[in-house]
């Protein structure tokens, strides 16, 4: 595996002077933690608002080939390896947020690179791979992404979010991964491929104000339009990379729907631009909730016993 965990455990191992193999099935863009000559990470600079606008204001056909030329300019991993080039025309935008070390090891030959795990030979622990070469190992780590295992669960609940624990992007469809559809009083967090917390910690407010009745639950004509939007998700191809790339839209949409998005939050009119201007430049999980007695207010005195966490 070559994604974020892929390439952190590959950087880690090598830099302990470990033998290191990567097995890359699908290239990736890489990006630096951190920005350069600044202390926040870099995607504190991609995921705002701002830079949202910029890329909803470009019609959808073209938002993958704008994003390309981005991600380019920020460094051509073909430059690196053959291995890890890309081709625009065949390969989605995918990054890879990692530590400046792997690319270095990389190229100065710590990490050895090969496209695509074909078979593995387990009593030769022989790995091959798709151009042909193949490898010994000692220790094989499989960081190719997590299962969704909600098996526990009865067949009508699994039936209800149409279930499928083989699908690494889409497991199950409900609105915004928090509200099933057919299933009264029950609801999820975290169950999403996505980034930051904020989007937990949002999904868990908006689950303790309907579950304390401070907000009504969704409507079954949003839940169906919800459940077709997540359906269509599902069976895209190529696949994406996340099921929900716009993470600060589906933050600010929960946000405004449990009143903790800071415009509406304040009262004065040049309160809020200066706020607006404020939370526009930062990423959702530092700027984008009004959260003084948010928490407390969904619990108290509103059916607390209700609420099982």
């Amino acid at each position: 595996g070559n994604a974020f965990s892929g390439a952190d455990i590959a950087g880690e191992n090598a830099r302990f002077g470990h033998q290191v193999l990567n097995a890359v099935r699908r290239p990736s863009y890489f990006v630096k933690r951190y920005a350069s000559q600044s202390t926040l990470p870099s995607t504190f600079s991609v995921y705002t608002r701002q830079a949202q606008r910029a890329n909803l204001a470009v019609p959808a056909k073209s938002r993958d080939a704008r994003k390309h030329r981005y991600l380019m300019s920020l460094g051509d991993p073909g430059k690196i390896h053959p291995f890890l080039a890309i081709e625009a025309k065949r390969d989605p935008p995918f990054i890879n947020v990692v530590e400046d070390s792997y690319l270095n090891m990389v190229k100065e030959g710590v990490i050895v690179v090969r496209r695509a795990l074909v078979r593995v030979e387990a009593t030769t622990k022989t790995a091959h791979f798709q151009d042909g070469s193949s490898f010994r190992f000692g220790t094989m780590i499989c960081a190719t992404g997590y299962r969704c295992d909600l098996s526990f669960l009865p067949k009508n609940v699994l039936d209800a979010i149409q279930y499928k624990p083989d699908d690494l992007i889409q497991p199950v469809l409900m609105l915004e991964a928090v509200f099933p559809k057919d299933v009264a009083g029950l609801a999820f967090v975290g169950v999403y491929r996505g980034q930051f917390f904020a989007a937990l910690e949002l999904q868990a407010r908006w689950v303790a104000q309907v579950a304390s009745g401070r907000l009504e639950p969704p409507n079954p004509d949003e839940l169906k339009l919800a459940i077709e939007a997540e359906a269509a998700i599902r069976e895209m191809s190529p696949r994406p990379q996340f099921p929900r790339p716009d993470f600060v839209g589906m933050c600010d949409k929960i946000a405004r729907r449990i009143s903790v998005y800071p415009v509406k939050a304040l009262g004065a009119s040049g309160e809020e631009d200066q706020l607006e201007e404020k939370s526009n430049r930062g990423p959702p999980a530092l700027s984008s909730l009004q959260i003084t007695g948010s928490w407390k207010q969904a619990c108290n005195g509103h059916g607390r016993d209700r609420i099982g966490i």
